[in-house]
């Protein structure tokens, strides 16, 4: 299986959005902080703020309070109706959108973004390739996505596994090769923990990947 099925993520998180933002806190829950510091430190090399930014996999907004002043316009994109109407409420999202990453990446977009950030959502799909695909004709020149995955060690002919909460793991290798197949520079990577789980760490990897500038 090579990711969630869609109206399983929707429906899981609608019936969880009342109560996600406790229960990640009870959880020591890190990974939006870790994408925006990653943010913050490419907006403190910039001369102005980014112009178009998306939050991929919104869900509630964690993560967009502590992008907002670093965006010109920001939008946010979910799956979970339940999820968007928590993030409409801290009324830090220009635009929020319900739908699929990918869906939404491949389509007629009105602009092309400077930066996407994805926290924790790429956790929901194996096979990364279809989104580095979409994601390579969204980014403008030069424009960088910053995302959280669950790191898996070690070798692994796929690249990525399947734990029995349902979310995938990935190895840094084969998102390179996911980013680099879809024409997209792999910029760096940094391990780090996401969270606490059942008593112990959760660890992650905060990546960049950059769509090149023209010759």
């Amino acid at each position: 299986m090579e990711g969630a099925p869609e109206d399983y993520v929707a429906g899981h998180f609608d019936k969880f959005a009342a109560s996600f933002d406790e229960v990640l806190d009870y959880l020591g829950y890190r990974a939006p902080d870790l994408v925006a510091e990653d943010v913050v430190a490419l907006a403190e090399k910039n001369t102005a703020r980014f112009q178009d930014v998306v939050d991929l996999g919104c869900g509630t907004g964690l993560c967009g309070p502590l992008i907002r002043d670093h965006c010109v316009r920001l939008s946010g994109v979910d799956l979970s109706k339940g999820m968007m109407q928590k993030a409409a409420e801290l009324e830090v999202y220009d635009f929020l959108v319900e739908g699929e990453l990918v869906s939404f990446l491949s389509d007629d977009l009105p602009t092309r973004f400077d930066l996407a950030v994805c926290v924790d959502t790429l956790c929901y799909i194996g096979n990364l390739q279809p989104f580095m695909t979409a994601l390579a004709k969204a980014l403008k020149p030069g424009g960088r996505l910053v995302a959280s995955v669950e790191h898996l060690e070690g070798s692994n002919a796929q690249g990525f596994r399947v734990d029995s909460s349902g979310r995938y793991a990935h190895t840094p290798d084969y998102i390179r090769k996911c980013a680099e197949e879809a024409s997209l520079i792999y910029a760096q990577d940094r391990k780090d923990v996401l969270r606490r789980e059942l008593g112990k760490d959760v660890h992650g990897l905060i990546f960049q990947v950059v769509a090149p500038e023209p010759a």
